[in-house]
């Protein structure tokens, strides 16, 4: 993945978000799973934490770890980083024309949520189980390269 420091410091992505917004509604869908209300530990709450970014005290809404573009970075925010109920979805995506910017988000969401709920009844009891050994993994065991370049001309020159 190739980024760059933005003026204040912060890394912005010029080539791979499309990676980084896939694994973060993967991310999402499990958080959802799993609820708000899971005792302690919750699952949920440390999803959120790890992933998607931290609610300082007295803010309603967390500081995202992640923003997209400026098209899509609404729909990000509000559905992904805040975290909505999956026929909340659903209803903005039957309410998005095809070609609008935020449609094929939404349709990854839904699919993504509806993937996480058909793994856990195949799971059955050892969902839960079979849930936390996937974020283990996707957390420890997944290698992002990561090229910080000084500019965007050269992002996408070869090294060789």
């Amino acid at each position: 993945m190739v980024f760059m420091r933005d003026a204040d410091g912060k890394l912005s992505v010029l080539d791979g978000q499309q990676r980084l917004a896939t694994t973060i509604i993967a991310f999402s869908a499990l958080r959802d799973w799993y609820g708000p209300n899971q005792g302690n530990p919750n699952p949920y709450a440390q999803i959120q934490y790890d992933f998607f970014g931290r609610t300082e005290y007295g803010d309603t809404h967390p500081t995202p770890n992640l923003k997209l573009n400026l098209n899509n970075n609404d729909a990000f925010q509000a559905f992904l980083v805040q975290g909505r109920q999956v026929h909340l979805f659903k209803e903005k995506l039957k309410n998005t024309r095809r070609y609008d910017s935020n449609y094929n988000l939404l349709d990854a969401i839904v699919y993504s949520h509806s993937r996480i709920a058909e793994l856990a009844e195949m799971h059955g009891e050892r969902a839960k189980e079979y849930f936390s050994s996937l974020i283990r993994f996707m957390r420890d065991a997944v290698i992002v390269v990561r090229l910080t370049v000084p500019n965007e001309s050269n992002a996408f020159k070869s090294p060789f």
